[in-house]
């Protein structure tokens, strides 16, 4: 009978607790509570380790130092190199072992490389062969970097135990997850006390949480696609953007599914869902991702990986909803929606559906949501009013942004107000008149720069058997620049 009393006490005690835990979990800020809905995406092994770093924060602050000045030093290596260059020298950082085999033991033969990259994909044995030899000042002092940066973090963790040291250096093969922890540093201490207090209620309440989001997942990405086959001039546009992202991020991105047949890239149409034929090295924590992404884009996955679809020979084949990389390179480059208007609707409609709960604010539907909350405070209200007549709204916004930029970028030196450019193009902008004399228009819209990656799983299918088709040639039915009031072709921002 005491035994049994003694369990029941036990039992309430350990619900009490729980629902405590629960209230402070409920009580997370919004971008706390995204930046959680991030971290239990992840495999229960990883969020273990991540969980054993929580308990040890000041490790974090002291780590995201050393990748601070790293990354400092790194980008001052890099800055000697045009961007084409860079990018190749980034690619090459993603592997930190191959770097040493390469400047390890002096200057190499052409035929050493090629023994040295022979079980690398084809993309890094083209890069090393050529950047072996021409560039091996540049390859030696990212791999002194690299090292130097290695040993400050071992001399950090030297009073640490073996487990700490262990998990840390878990984490730094995930800069995705230690960039996450060390950006939400207030999260990470709630989640480090949570797991101390009660480590099976934590794993528990994350499990919880990436079963709800995985079911949610798989809900939303058939309605996203139902959606869009019951819309074809959304899916026309889909697949144009498509094709845009591809030239826009053709030297950047990971080229498994892109073959170079007679100089010329051509696309390709898949007869069975695309794989990825190489594990993808994330760039190195302490460089962190190129400078010229706005979004912490930390593995460089395949075209259809970052839109969500592939080509087949009866069309379009969808595997998931677009990631998050390819949502905000969408939404904050404002001449989409001016060439784009049914697919930034359809989209925005999308959005709406699902956009709530909060294991919802995260990668497609949060980025649409900081964009929309970037713009709402400038613009009229009910902008984004779901209506007819919003595909028109969200394309005038875009044709105005885009205008108002090439007008401030074509004469050196010129400083035209938002409020003015509207006033002196009002024809143009019905929709936008109204807030022509309000102070906040004037207000330059500064979007957000995301600190919290986003995982995005997607499930590897079987090794395709493909057919390349041509590339698709760049658009020509975009309109030519008309004074203020037409936009100019769009830039890459």
């Amino acid at each position: 009978m005491k035994i049994l009393v003694i369990a029941f006490l036990l039992s309430i005690a350990h619900l009490v607790r729980s629902q405590t835990q629960q209230k402070i979990v409920d009580g997370l800020s919004s971008d706390d509570s995204s930046a959680l809905a991030t971290i239990a995406i992840y495999p229960d092994s990883l969020r273990i380790d991540l969980l054993k770093a929580c308990q040890a924060p000041e490790l974090l602050i002291k780590t995201a130092e050393i990748q601070n000045n790293s990354s400092k030093s790194f980008r001052q290596i890099m800055d000697k190199y045009p961007k084409k260059e860079q990018e190749n020298l980034w690619n090459l950082a993603r592997y930190p072992e191959l770097l040493s085999k390469i400047v390890e033991g002096g200057n190499k033969s052409k035929e050493q490389l090629n023994i040295i990259t022979n079980s690398y994909p084809p993309e890094i044995q083209k890069i090393v062969i050529d950047y072996g030899r021409k560039h091996m000042n540049a390859l030696n002092d990212i791999h002194l970097l690299s090292k130097k940066s290695n040993e400050e973090f071992d001399k950090l963790l030297a009073t640490q135990t073996d487990d700490i040291k262990k998990t840390y250096h878990t984490l730094i093969r995930h800069p995705d997850v230690l960039s996450t922890l060390s950006s939400n540093i207030r999260l990470s201490n709630i989640l480090g006390k949570l797991y101390k207090s009660d480590p099976e209620y934590t794993r528990l309440m994350l499990e919880s949480m990436k079963i709800k989001q995985e079911m949610q997942r798989v809900k939303e990405t058939e309605e996203w696609k139902n959606g869009l086959d019951k819309n074809p001039d959304a899916k026309k546009e889909m697949e144009q953007v498509a094709k845009e992202f591809i030239k826009d991020y053709s030297n950047d991105i990971n080229d498994d599914d892109i073959y170079n047949i007679s100089n010329e890239k051509k696309l390709m149409v898949y007869n069975e869902p695309p794989t990825i034929y190489h594990p993808i090295n994330p760039y190195p924590y302490w460089f962190g991702y190129p400078w010229w992404y706005d979004f912490p884009y930390w593995y460089p996955y395949p075209y259809w990986y970052n839109f969500g679809f592939y080509w087949n020979s009866s069309g379009v084949a969808y595997m998931s909803l677009p990631s998050p990389f390819f949502i905000h390179w969408y939404f904050f480059n404002p001449h989409h929606h001016y060439y784009y208007p049914h697919f930034s609707e359809y989209c925005i409609s999308h959005h709406e559906t699902y956009y709530g709960s909060r294991i919802q604010q995260t990668a497609f539907n949060s980025e649409i949501h900081a964009w929309k909350r970037a713009n709402e405070p400038n613009l009229p209200m009910g902008y984004f009013k779901p209506d007819n007549n919003r595909k028109n709204r969200i394309q005038e916004l875009g044709r105005f942004e885009m205008n108002y930029l090439n007008s401030t970028k074509s004469v050196f030196g010129r400083n035209i107000s938002r409020s003015d450019f509207l006033q002196n193009n009002s024809n143009f902008y019905p929709h936008l008149n109204p807030v022509i004399k309000q102070p906040q228009f004037n207000n330059r819209i500064r979007y957000p720069k995301q600190k919290t990656p986003t995982p995005f799983n997607l499930e590897q299918p079987v090794t395709p058997q493909s057919t390349p088709i041509n590339k698709p040639k760049n658009r020509t039915d975009r309109p030519a620049m008309q004074k203020n009031n037409t936009p100019n072709k769009p830039r890459k921002r």
